[in-house]
């Protein structure tokens, strides 16, 4: 995308997964997250994240930010901003676009790559960005999702209802993803 002149250009976080088989491999850059829903021999609800949300607060994150030089003898830094942020701008270390807010050297779009065997378990796979994880944890995420999970599209709006209803201010997007039928 070419900006023109003061034209703030905005960046974004990515969450994929690809299934092949019985493999799962989820990969994100960014806040977004995936998280695979489950039930218990007890027939408890269990969340499980599947990847990593790369903040400025996460310790690893903030290392590699304070570790990498983006100007001779410069090195990137996090400050609290109220929360922490990378140069004071950016929450998160992780993403593609934001050429214009910090120096592209600290914020990577190089995604980790999370593999996962669904026979080991897992229904249901929530990918949804910061606007749902930043109000809805993980657990409540599952408990909505097993409360529709005769209809993803309905788990799915409900998930957004439930972030909007608990003050998200960010933008909200949620998908889920039947993982049952891709059990041998």
């Amino acid at each position: 995308i070419l900006a023109e002149p003061g034209f703030n250009r905005q960046g974004s976080t990515a969450i994929i997964a690809c299934i092949q088989g019985s493999n799962l491999v989820v990969a994100n850059a960014g806040d977004s997250r995936a998280v695979l829903c489950s039930t218990d021999a007890d027939g408890h609800i269990v969340a499980t994240a599947l990847s990593t949300d790369h903040k400025s607060s996460n310790a690893a994150e903030k290392a590699r930010v304070e570790a990498t030089e983006y100007a001779e003898g410069h090195r990137g830094f996090v400050v609290l901003n109220p929360i922490a942020r990378v140069m004071g701008v950016l929450a998160v270390t992780r993403a593609f676009g934001n050429n214009n807010a910090v120096p592209t050297t600290l914020i990577t779009p190089t995604p980790d790559v999370h593999p996962h065997d669904l026979q080991t378990g897992g229904d249901f796979l929530i990918l949804a960005c910061d606007g749902l994880w930043d109000v809805v944890s993980n657990e409540d995420a599952c408990d909505i999702v097993m409360a529709h999970q005769n209809d993803l599209f309905a788990a799915s709006q409900a998930l957004v209802e439930a972030a909007l209803t608990r003050g998200s201010k960010d933008n909200i997007t949620a998908m889920v993803i039947d993982l049952r039928r891709y059990r041998a």
